[in-house]
């Protein structure tokens, strides 16, 4: 199994341990239930502070060995909890399932 070093953490090539390091840097706990702009169906809807939150997650891995697979581990993690704010009011990032 490949290992690369990004700032200074040898990180696997392998999904599981990838998705745990991602993980890590959102929040414990993020707060789902201000929706802002949302469709009367919730088709269309942005989630307060989610995309600030988001977005210094992802800077922080620019210029890093591992930009681009952590930038876009990162959007997927985005859009799944993004998804789940339909539903949820609170989510427990330690609850996400890596599959």
């Amino acid at each position: 199994m490949a290992e690369f070093e990004s700032r200074g953490v040898d990180m696997n090539l392998d999904f599981e341990s990838l998705f745990r390091q991602a993980l890590k840097n959102w929040p414990n706990k993020i707060d789902l239930s201000t929706l802002q702009y949302a469709t009367l169906d919730i088709e269309s809807y942005t989630i307060k502070g989610l995309g600030k939150i988001s977005n210094e997650i992802k800077d922080k891995c620019v210029g890093t060995k591992m930009e681009v697979i952590t930038r876009t581990l990162q959007g997927a993690l985005y859009s799944v909890i993004h998804a789940t704010a339909k539903t949820v009011l609170k989510l427990e990032c330690s609850s996400i399932r890596p599959s």
